[in-house]
């Protein structure tokens, strides 16, 4: 059974960790608290590496500060996973960039919104729970399947898109990362592509939790019910190239690329970009958005 989440909040303000910590005692969670970065990454190492499902952290801190932190957790191969959510008045397009690009997985501003922070939370605890998930699976992969050298397949479903980016991120050099990197463009095939969920839509349905029943909704309505996501692997010695292409009207991709400021505190929208830093060699969209091709680098040939 996995346990109730439990988060680390690192602020060296008293007043700013008081309130922080009021705000998640409000909503229920379990924290513990640190007063610098030095002093969470020793509270970090001193338990597994699940212990806690989120990091809330300042930025600026003495000793160590939250990009700091930060830059260690990625470096902790067992811990990279952990999802840091930084905490600034830095809100310019430089910082908030440079976070994000050393792997911050959301924003918030300071003064603190106490609906934000629970959105943004609550989108994170379900991300990353899915991402656990899919990385757990990957040990069930069959041998069998690493001899594969060209498949095609289609999908409709969230749960269809979950086997199957397991299933061939166990081809890759670094499946723990190339799954999650998968799955989100699957996902955004099947939301965005095929059953038209709009960015602003997804805002809402995230804030309202009905997200995934919207998406339920729509995969039994006629004009969607006959929709899919095909895909389509090619294997070869050094890379594993895969495409996939939605039956939507496409979108315009290019802003979901690259970091852009006025998306950075949203509370979605970092999946496009969590699949350009999953180790891909290449990762480009085509046909108006429709189709996304990617190449990522092969475990070691057995076959």
């Amino acid at each position: 059974m996995t346990p109730p989440p439990r988060f680390l909040l690192v602020d060296d303000t008293p007043a700013a960790l008081k309130l922080l910590s009021l705000m998640i005692d409000s909503m229920g969670w379990t924290f513990d608290t640190a007063v610098d970065g030095e002093q969470a990454w020793q509270k970090i190492q001193a338990h597994s590496a699940d212990y806690y499902s989120i990091i809330i952290s300042d930025w600026l801190m003495p000793k160590l500060d939250g990009l700091g932190l930060l830059t260690k957790l990625k470096q902790d191969r067992e811990r990279r996973h952990i999802p840091l959510i930084l905490q600034t008045a830095l809100a310019d397009k430089v910082s908030m960039q440079q976070g994000l690009s050393a792997g911050a997985f959301y924003y918030l501003t300071k003064p603190l919104d106490m609906a934000l922070i629970q959105s943004v939370i609550e989108s994170a605890l379900k991300d990353t729970q899915t991402h656990r998930q899919l990385r757990q699976e990957l040990c069930k992969i069959t041998q069998s399947f690493l001899c594969v050298r060209q498949a095609d397949f289609e999908f409709k479903t969230r749960q269809q898109a979950q086997g199957l980016s397991i299933l061939l991120a166990g081809l890759t050099a670094d499946a723990e990362e190339s799954v999650v990197g998968l799955f989100e463009l699957m996902i955004n095939a099947i939301e965005h592509g095929n059953l038209g969920i709009t960015y602003d839509e997804k805002t809402e349905l995230i804030n309202q939790n009905r997200l995934y029943e919207e998406v339920d909704a729509r995969l039994t309505q006629p004009q969607y019910a006959n929709k899919y996501v095909s895909l389509h692997v090619e294997v070869t010695h050094t890379s594993v190239n895969i495409g996939i292409r939605d039956m939507g009207q496409g979108f315009d991709f290019e802003q979901y690329l690259s970091f852009s400021l006025e998306r950075a505190l949203d509370n979605h929208g970092r999946g496009i970009m969590m699949a350009s830093n999953a180790g891909f060699e290449r990762l480009e969209y085509r046909d108006g958005g429709r189709e996304v091709y990617c190449v990522i680098p092969r475990a070691r040939a057995t076959c």
